[in-house]
């Protein structure tokens, strides 16, 4: 069993560290491939889960700078809670912004773990988090804070120095072709609105629900799917960088049509590009225009050397059909501009 508390809103600048935290989580940290949901707000900041949803990486951000060791410990609460509740936490992350030089100067790299410290820096991280245990209502038998637990404990916290902008989060967080060039400012604008979605699950208000099993988070609605923050990244670089010159056509898709009529070569471009405006400025399909585009880049992602033809063959057609605007040769083009933006 599991009680879920201390759920709460944070203002903006913690907002957006949460934000940082989930891409941290998907972009660079050591067991990425294992995760397939991110649950917000429910039992951390951000906690990540694998495709059976029996295990959890759970990661707590703290957009504090000059960060004490003994507050170190403080800000490992939430975190040693889920370590002795009965779910399987596998690993712990503390993501920070800035360490006093009392910490800095012990550390040669931005992700770090307890025993890289000294003994007197360890000692004030444990009785910092051993104080701040104590005095949680919702670490209901305090004889778990014990040095047994604690030890085992350590072994499984990473500690994380943020080092990476807005920007750069979103331009790792997929593997886009090199010809692909989008300005800071797009990025940003990205950023926020994977912010905005991540903040908008915390309306959702759980406080105090029991839940049976770590599976129990998806019937909230208080996730994220890595797939789903993927194809928001990909669709909106792919579409910006795309549609800016529609005089520059995709590789793919001239190989396609290099042997149609000249006299209705431009043509085709055109009535293909026509029907992708429509479909991005369908704002009364989006539900169909995401299932579409999800299934387009699973495919793509399977296999890279698929040609358009044999890509088009492996989409389920009913999701063609379901955003109305595309026909065969359109949507061929809506692959290929997809298709040359993805590594």
């Amino acid at each position: 069993m599991y009680k879920i508390t201390s759920s709460e809103e944070r203002n903006e600048k913690a907002t957006e560290f949460e934000t940082k935290s989930l891409l941290y989580m998907m972009n660079y940290y050591h067991n990425s491939e294992e995760i397939q949901w991110f649950a917000i707000d429910f039992f951390n900041d951000v906690t990540g889960i694998n495709k059976f949803q029996d295990t959890c990486y759970d990661i707590q951000s703290k957009g504090v700078k000059n960060i004490q060791p003994m507050q170190l410990g403080r800000y490992l609460v939430t975190l040693f809670k889920n370590f002795i509740s009965e779910f399987n936490f596998a690993e712990f992350i503390l993501f920070i912004d800035s360490v006093s030089t009392t910490i800095k100067n012990e550390i040669s790299s931005n992700t770090f773990v307890y025993n890289d410290m000294p003994q007197t820096v360890k000692d004030s991280i444990k009785d910092g988090l051993i104080d701040e245990a104590n005095k949680k209502s919702y670490i209901v038998d305090k004889s778990k804070i014990n040095n047994k637990n604690l030890d085992i404990f350590f072994e499984k916290v990473i500690f994380v120095i943020n080092d990476k902008s807005k920007e750069d989060y979103i331009k790792d967080a997929v593997n886009l072709s090199d010809s692909v060039i989008v300005d800071n400012k797009y990025l940003l604008k990205i950023f926020k609105e994977i912010r905005d979605k991540q903040s908008s699950k915390k309306n959702n208000n759980v406080e105090g629900e029991i839940l049976t099993s770590i599976g129990c988070f998806y019937k909230y609605d208080k996730h994220l799917t890595k797939n789903e923050i993927e194809d928001l990244i990909i669709n909106r670089i792919c579409f910006n960088s795309a549609l800016k010159d529609l005089k520059k056509v995709p590789k793919d898709f001239a190989k396609l049509i290099k042997d149609i009529d000249v006299t209705i070569y431009d043509e085709e471009i055109e009535k293909s590009q026509d029907a992708v405006f429509r479909l991005l400025s369908d704002k009364n399909n989006k539900k169909a225009y995401w299932e579409l585009f999800s299934n387009i880049v699973f495919c793509i992602k399977e296999n890279s050397n698929l040609n358009l033809d044999e890509i088009y063959n492996n989409i389920d057609k009913n999701k063609i059909k379901a955003v109305r605007h595309l026909d065969i040769i359109s949507c061929k083009y809506f692959i290929s501009l997809i298709k040359e933006s993805i590594k």
